[in-house]
């Protein structure tokens, strides 16, 4: 081996080195010392290291102590065994005794490897400061203490502290309310104190990472002050609408009920036919107040699901005779096909479900076709189901039925009106049963909803 021509290469990696290194490197140069096989592969790997280190250090500091995530992304680099496999050429060169000249050309290979990974790492950490910086979320790091290390500039901007000034304080000093983060998924609504001591609503969530065994917390931080400001009146207006429209909307529809029995005297032909016109959108309006409400109780979990032991026929007869008079209207004639059986459920909701389920169905059927309602019990599961022969639902429509507000395209021929609330509600109420709802439909030929509910226990 020529040592000589090795000790040349540590020399030439000393100007990048630590002084501790450094030092060793001049006392072996200085006793003319032979350095030991096993060592080498360990020494220059963690040579290799202590250059990239020190080169970064002048940056990272000014990164608000981002080097944790340049650390984990060059730790996964030498993982890779990118800089292993090229020392280890040089470590059998060497070991071969290899001319002077060759040596010369595996440091000079060396060289130009440790350049192009400077470089590919210098992109890495920038293109991560980047991502960081420009996140639309604030994001602290907590340590283990629940004291915040690091900051990016989002934080600043929500609370106007500079990640300086953060640094080293608990989270209460942010989060008031809060004492400790534990790693969930989940969002978590609570206040937050600015610079100025204001109170802003804040979403937050944490996951945590490992750096060189010691476990932190990234807690990913939402100012959402005016999502908060916007949903309360939101839910004024809900509130408005059931008080201020609903009463007054059910008197009249107790008075034209009246009107069309004669109890103000007998009207002509076209008046029955006036009453019966505003009767239908009078329903149509009460439908949709009671449907805003239901969708607002819904969202803020204030719907509560009232257990008791009921049967599939007392169902669907209670489904039946709220929907025979739509289905006479409409000329569409509703069957059963009913497999007894009892389970335990929200009665009311589940005929709520149903009636939503078979009304569509009536509204988008020829007249003259038939409805099919089908109920069967198990020792597992109940299931209802709703069969129509009605046009049927494309493929790519299908996924956003059950959401909140959404309308399908729908033929000139067969508009109908509706607010895009009726399935939404139908899920929801069904997932209240830790149940689920799906449909099955094939175009020109109808369509089938289903949902399925476990069986209940009191």
């Amino acid at each position: 081996m020529d040592e000589r021509a090795a000790r040349a290469f540590f020399s030439a990696a000393y100007v990048s080195t630590t002084p501790a290194v450094g030092t060793w490197l001049k006392t072996a140069r200085q006793n003319d010392c032979a350095i030991d096989d096993k060592a080498k592969p360990d020494l220059f790997l963690e040579i290799v290291i202590v250059i990239f280190l020190f080169q970064e250090r002048g940056r990272a500091r000014h990164c608000y102590r981002l080097s944790i995530i340049y650390i984990l992304l060059f730790q996964k680099i030498f993982k890779a065994g990118i800089i292993a496999y090229d020392f280890q050429e040089l470590q059998n060169s060497m070991t071969d005794a290899a001319p002077k000249e060759d040596l010369q050309k595996t440091v000079e290979r060396q060289e130009m490897v440790i350049a192009k990974l400077s470089q590919t790492l210098e992109t890495i950490q920038s293109r991560t400061r980047k991502i960081l910086t420009s996140l639309p979320l604030g994001l602290l790091v907590l340590n283990d203490e629940m004291k915040i290390e690091a900051a990016n500039s989002r934080i600043e901007q929500i609370f106007a502290y500079t990640p300086r000034e953060l640094a080293g304080q608990p989270i209460k000093f942010l989060f008031p309310e809060i004492e400790s983060v534990e790693v969930d998924s989940a969002l978590k609504r609570t206040p937050g104190k600015v610079k100025s001591q204001d109170y802003i609503a804040c979403e937050i969530f944490a996951n945590d990472f490992e750096d060189d065994g010691i476990k932190r917390i990234f807690l990913h931080v939402q100012d959402v002050t005016e999502k908060q400001r916007l949903e309360q009146l939101r839910r004024d207006f809900v509130q408005m609408v059931s008080h201020d429209l609903r009463t007054p909307l059910t008197s009249i529809n107790m008075l034209l009920s009246m009107l069309g029995q004669n109890r103000f005297g007998k009207l002509e032909e076209n008046g029955y036919t006036a009453i019966k016109r505003a009767q239908s959108n009078a329903d149509y309006l009460i439908k949709l107040v009671s449907d805003l409400l239901d969708a607002e109780k819904l969202e803020s979990g204030d719907l509560e699901i009232e257990l008791q032991a009921t049967s599939v026929g007392t169902i669907i007869r209670k489904v039946i005779d709220a929907t025979q008079d739509a289905s006479r209207a409409q000329n569409v004639k509703v069957v059963t096909e009913i497999q007894e059986g009892g389970l335990i459920a929200d009665e009311d909701r589940l005929v709520q479900v149903l009636i939503n389920l078979v009304s569509n169905a009536v509204k988008y059927s020829e007249a003259g076709s038939e409805v099919l309602i089908k109920g069967i019990a198990s020792q597992e599961i109940t299931q209802f189901s709703v069969i129509d022969h009605g046009p049927g639902i494309p493929e790519n429509q299908r996924e956003a039925i059950f959401q909140r507000y959404k309308q399908l395209s729908q033929p000139k021929n067969l508009k109908k009106r509706g607010f895009g609330l009726g399935l939404a509600i139908c899920k929801s109420l069904i997932d209240a049963h830790k149940g689920k709802i799906w449909l099955e439909s094939e175009v020109g030929k109808g369509s089938t909803f289903s949902f399925a509910i476990p069986k209940l226990k009191v």
